[in-house]
Formats: structure tokens, C-alpha cells, sequence
């Protein structure tokens, strides 16, 4: 965990005066019985590992041809208040991977994923579910995202979709 402290530190040099605020998680597939764990943004590194300690990716994989990083891109998009955006600035939203993404947002997944009432209190204003496309460029809006994709991949089309959804300067090819 020694990675931590230096982030918040390198964060800290490049913003002076405000304290760095981070929300980490894990996605995992629908076929999971957890898609997404994420807890709450912390400013304190031991409130951050102790979560960390708690989220196991189940690593189930489903065996069908991807996975979910899209559940955890829409909580961003349309169910994260972050300070930065009400300020006119934006966060940064990582994600690391090395399966293609799931090319579809369900209403019942995102009910079993954020809650059943999720469409009557937070999203009441969402006519209509978006496609993963609308979706990212509501994220853009917020965010500087950065798609990790991990050099060894299982499917060869993986690198190509994550570059056609979020463009070339985003997707960056881990070793």
C-alpha cells in the first residue's frame, strides 16, 4: 500500500490547497453476485485501504465475452455529486480491464446494481435508459477517463472497442 500515500502526495504538489478526495472500487460481471463494490470519496489513506481490504473481486468471468465496467461508469456519470463538477471542474475516472465491455446499460441491472427505487429518487429525470455511447460522453463532461487496458488479453477485441467508446488518447495499453 506503500502506492497510496505517494499518489496523495504527487496529488497534493499538483493542487495545493485542496485535499485530494478518491473513490476506489471494483467491477466485476453481471453474472456476479457483486457487479460493483464502492464505497463513499475519503481524504484519509487509512479509511481507503480498510475499504480496499473489504472489496474481493469474485472473479467469476461468466465466460461471456466481457465484462461490466459500464455499471461503475454510469454510478459516475449520473448517480456521483462530486464537489469538482459543482465547481465547474472535472475528476478523473480510471478504469482497469483486459476484457471488452458489455455494449448495454438494463434498467433491471442497474435496480439490482444502485437500488430498486434508484429511477423514482436519484434518476426520476431519466426518461429513458442511455446507450454505453451517451453514457460515456455524459462521463467526459464530468471527468478526464483513462481506460487501463492490460497488455495480455483474453479477447482479441478488446483494445479496439475501448478505443472506438472513448477514443484513442484515453485507452492507455498496460504492460
Amino acid at each position: 500500500m506503500a502506492v497510496l500515500p505517494e499518489l496523495y502526495d504527487a496529488v497534493s504538489k499538483l493542487f495545493p490547497g485542496y485535499d485530494p478526495q478518491l473513490c476506489l472500487g471494483i467491477f466485476g460481471d453481471c453474472g456476479d453476485k457483486f457487479v460493483m463494490c464502492r464505497p463513499q470519496f475519503e481524504m484519509e489513506a487509512p479509511k481507503i485501504v480498510n475499504y480496499l481490504k473489504e472489496m474481493a473481486p469474485q472473479r467469476c468471468g461468466c465466460g461471456n465475452h466481457g465484462e461490466d465496467p459500464q455499471y461503475a461508469m454510469f454510478a459516475r456519470a449520473y448517480l456521483t455529486d462530486a464537489y469538482t463538477n459543482r465547481i465547474g471542474l472535472k475528476g478523473y475516472h480510471f478504469i482497469i480491464t483486459d476484457e471488452p465491455y458489455h455494449n448495454h446499460l438494463k434498467r433491471d441491472q442497474i435496480e439490482r446494481i444502485f437500488g430498486e427505487d434508484v429511477f423514482k429518487n436519484d434518476l426520476k429525470e431519466m426518461s429513458e435508459i442511455p446507450s454505453v455511447q451517451k453514457m460515456t460522453a455524459e462521463l467526459k463532461q464530468k471527468t478526464h477517463q483513462f481506460i487501463l487496458v492490460l497488455a495480455k488479453q483474453y479477447y482479441t477485441d478488446t483494445l479496439d472497442m475501448w478505443i472506438n467508446l472513448c477514443g484513442r488518447n484515453s485507452v492507455i495499453v498496460i504492460e
